[in-house]
Parts: structure tokens; C-alpha cells; sequence
């Protein structure tokens, strides 16, 4: 995204890029409705860009600036035209949603509420073009009782569509807008997404493996961009990314009672093509996403002992580890307009972690918790002013005990 803090401009950090793929079991091929949920999406944005185009009118007119009903009407159905809304009825209401009449009176009867716009179809021949359709595509094939191997293809989209109006009627506005290819429109959006992955057990169930590797491309990105000479954000299409990674988790039963556990995820995160806005560079490809740690490392030793009929007896202790980001971001690059000389990239950090508990029949769990055992203090997402260099970092919790109790049914 592009954003008016200088910290987070020109991050195009794909967030919602895992949410949109569905975790799908078995021999399948799903064809979601996506096509009718984006038109949808679509619509209520729209609806939603038609009453903020009428707010906008109003705020002007208690502002200070000569405006009518009229005004507020064409700017409403300027913007309804803009994303394709074929019919609407706008009305003036108060803050806690009651019609208003012509004078202002609240009123409970929506017949005699004051009409500001609508009425009538608006360019009902006109159509939105965003005929699409997302899917995913999930073979497994399972190899006895204790493996399986499984793919995964699937899509995700947005839909493009009209931002608000901007009202400020400047000549430095509209060259910064022209400079943008206007203010109007964006387009849509796709994200598509590769896995394989692969589930074993071997030694008589005494090993477990998990594992995966996966490839996410992300296009034409939808960001908010800040056109500051118009004081004001819109949608634009920004660059594209690219993820690629893996994760494996490997589970072993070292001896009755005790066993070991070791996960590792690996991501790599990056755009895949350089991104410019008013004819400077935000990002160049090939650089990382944000400061994000591409190492993940999760062990764990856990011993576990039957003491009587109906109790157990437990310890485990947990590391875990997040390495640093020793690739190029952005704000690190003094050849782009993101550049921050007081940007500074987390470390790797280090987190100890135990419990010692036991277990009751009956489903209750009772443990003393101790977390972050080495009492470490790394300086995380540091970000230093030249006013006040103390204004910004954080740590994670200081070494801390505690009892837990859980009940389960």
C-alpha cells in the first residue's frame, strides 16, 4: 500500500493473499460461487462510494461553500454511474439512521422522507465487465493407511470499480490525478496460489512428517494511494508479488513417555515488479516485502508419565526462533521515494518456553507456565525521529511465570 506515513509507503503486503485460498480435503473440484459474491462485493462498494460522494457534498456545505440538494444529487449519481449501480433511492437521514423530511423533521414513514436522489434507473444499459469466477482444485492420492500427497491450485479476485469523487477543484489536484491516469477507476486484482504437500508416518507411527511448499502470485495489486496535493486517498493498481516458501513438521516418539518435535518455515516474500507513482520508484523487484523474517523454527522435548490411574504427569520445554531479514526492503534503498535512513530491520530472536503440569481424567489440566525463560529484550520494529529517538520499539514480555488451569469436555 501506499500511505502517507513514510514508514509504510509503498508496502504492497499481500495479507489477505492465504485467507482467500480454502483448505479443501480429498479428490475434488470446487466451483465456488465467487462470481456471483464479487458482484455482490461490488454492488455494496458501490453503494457505499454513492453515500460518502453525498457526505462529501454536505461537509462542503457546512464548510462554508454555496451548495443545493441538487449538488448533492449529481455528485451521487456521478458515482453511481462510475460503478454501474442501474437503480438506488437516496434520502437524507440523521445520525442514528431516521428519515428526514424536505425540512428536517425526523419522520418514521420512509414515504415522507425528503427524496435527495434516485428514483429512476441510472444508465440501466450499462453493465460491470468483472464476469469472473474463483476455484481450487485439490487432488490428494492416499498410499495406504499412513501417506498421502496432495495438490492444490486455486484463484482469488477482487473486483476493480470507481472511488469516491474528489472535490478539490485545483489545478495542482488534477495534475497530480492525471499524473495517476485519473482518479476514477481501478481495475481488478488476481491471486493465484500452487501447493504440494505430502503427509507421512513411518516406524510403526513412532515418526510423523508433514510437509509443504507453495508459490503465491499476486497481480495488478489494489493499494491506496495518497495524493497529497488533493488531501485525499484512491485506489490504484500497484505492482505485483510473488511468495514462495515451505513449511515441514517432523514428530518423533523417542522412547515410552518422551518425545521430540521440530517444525521449520521458510518464506520468501517479494515484489516482482517495480512499482512507480508521480514518476518516482516505490519499489524496485526482487526487493522484500515489508521486514518480514523468512526463517520460523519451532523445537520441542516433552516427557509425559502415567503417576496414578486418572493422572498424568508432564514437562515440556519450547524454542523458538525467527530469524532476521538480511534482504533489501524498500525503506533501505536510497534510490526509491520509501527511503528512510532511520528504518532499522528487527533481529532474530530467541524464545524459551516451559510448562510442567498435570492431567486429570476428567479433562482438567493444571500447569506452571514460565515463558521467555532467557529473559531476553531484542528492539523490535524500531523506528527512530530525529525529535524524540526513545518514540518508537518495542520487546517482547520479560521472563514470566504463571499457573494455568484448563478444563476440557
Amino acid at each position: 500500500m501506499y500511505r502517507s506515513r513514510r514508514r509504510q509507503r509503498g508496502q504492497i503486503v499481500p495479507i489477505t493473499a492465504l485467507a482467500m485460498i480454502a483448505l479443501i480435503g480429498g479428490v475434488a473440484l470446487i466451483l465456488e460461487g465467487g462470481n456471483a459474491y464479487a458482484h455482490q462485493r461490488e454492488a455494496q462498494n458501490g453503494s457505499d462510494a454513492v453515500a460518502n460522494a453525498g457526505a462529501t457534498v454536505l461537509a462542503q456545505f457546512i464548510g462554508g461553500t454555496s451548495k443545493t440538494d441538487a449538488d448533492v444529487s449529481a455528485s451521487m449519481n456521478n458515482v453511481s454511474n462510475l460503478n454501474y449501480l442501474n437503480d438506488y433511492d437516496g434520502y437524507y437521514t440523521n445520525v442514528t439512521g431516521q428519515w428526514l423530511t424536505p425540512r428536517g423533521a425526523t419522520t418514521a414513514s420512509q414515504g415522507a422522507a425528503g427524496v435527495l436522489a434516485g428514483n429512476v434507473p441510472i444508465n440501466s444499459g450499462l453493465r460491470s465487465s468483472d464476469d469472473v469466477f474463483t476455484f481450487s482444485v485439490a487432488p490428494k492420492i492416499k498410499f495406504g493407511d499412513r501417506a498421502s500427497l496432495y495438490a492444490r491450485v486455486a484463484k482469488g479476485y477482487r473486483p476493480g470499480g470507481a472511488g469516491i469523487p474528489v472535490h478539490l477543484n485545483t489545478q495542482e489536484c488534477t495534475d497530480q490525478l492525471n499524473q495517476l491516469g485519473g482518479g476514477a477507476n481501478y481495475e481488478a486484482d488476481t491471486l493465484w496460489s500452487y501447493e504440494l504437500g505430502l503427509k507421512t508416518q513411518l516406524f510403526d507411527r513412532h515418526l510423523s512428517i508433514e510437509g509443504s511448499v507453495y508459490h503465491i502470485d499476486w497481480s495488478n495489486i489494489i493499494s491506496a494511494v495518497h495524493v497529497p496535493l488533493c488531501a485525499t486517498h484512491i485506489s490504484k493498481n500497484l505492482g505485483d508479488a510473488k511468495s514462495d516458501g515451505f513449511d515441514l513438521s517432523v514428530k518423533a516418539l523417542l522412547s515410552e513417555g518422551f518425545s521430540a518435535g521440530l517444525s521449520v518455515g521458510y518464506t520468501n516474500a517479494r515484489y516482482s515488479s517495480d512499482s512507480e507513482i508521480f514518476g518516482e520508484t516505490l519499489a524496485r523487484s526482487g526487493q522484500a516485502i515489508s521486514d518480514i523474517a523468512p526463517w520460523n523454527v519451532t523445537a520441542e522435548l516433552m516427557y509425559q508419565r502415567l503417576l496414578t490411574d486418572k493422572v498424568t504427569g508432564y514437562g515440556r520445554i519450547e524454542d523458538r526462533y525467527t530469524s532476521r531479514n538480511n534482504r533489501l526492503v524498500p525503506a533501505e534503498d536510497s534510490t526509491t521515494v520509501t527511503y528512510d535512513p532511520f528504518i532499522t530491520t528487527n533481529p532474530a530472536v530467541n524464545q524459551l518456553n516451559g510448562r510442567l503440569g498435570v492431567r486429570f481424567g476428567d479433562g482438567s489440566d493444571l500447569a506452571l507456565v514460565a515463558t521467555n525463560l532467557l529473559n531476553t529484550h531484542p528492539v523490535l520494529n524500531e523506528q527512530i525521529f530525529l525529535i524524540n529517538i526513545t518514540s518508537g520499539a518495542f520487546t517482547v514480555r520479560p521472563r514470566t511465570y504463571g499457573l494455568a488451569y484448563s478444563y476440557h469436555w
